[in-house]
């Protein structure tokens, strides 16, 4: 799994989480009460300012999500300008 942190302008990040995926398209959806997994999405969904799923090929796939920092990303005047870093490690 890898997860990139990359600033789109002084006040909004774009978060994105690579991994081998699994055989569906990653999707929102609304899980009932009795449920133990499917709201991370949803909770994505509910703070981003948008998100989305690229397929990559060779079974993998990121997930990504665009949101407010809160605050503005000094020296950022756009795209690819990091803000933050890049992790990898395992399932």
């Amino acid at each position: 799994m890898t997860v990139e942190v990359v600033a789109v302008d002084a006040e909004v990040v774009r978060v994105e989480v690579t991994d081998d995926g699994a055989d569906t398209v990653p999707r929102s959806r609304v899980s009932s009460v009795d449920d133990c997994h499917g709201r991370g999405l949803w909770l994505v969904e509910q703070i981003s300012l948008k998100w989305g799923v690229r397929l990559l090929g060779a079974g993998q796939r990121a997930v990504w999500a665009e949101t407010f920092t809160g605050q503005a990303v000094p020296g950022c005047t756009g795209e690819g300008v990091a803000a933050g870093s890049r992790a990898e490690g395992g399932r």
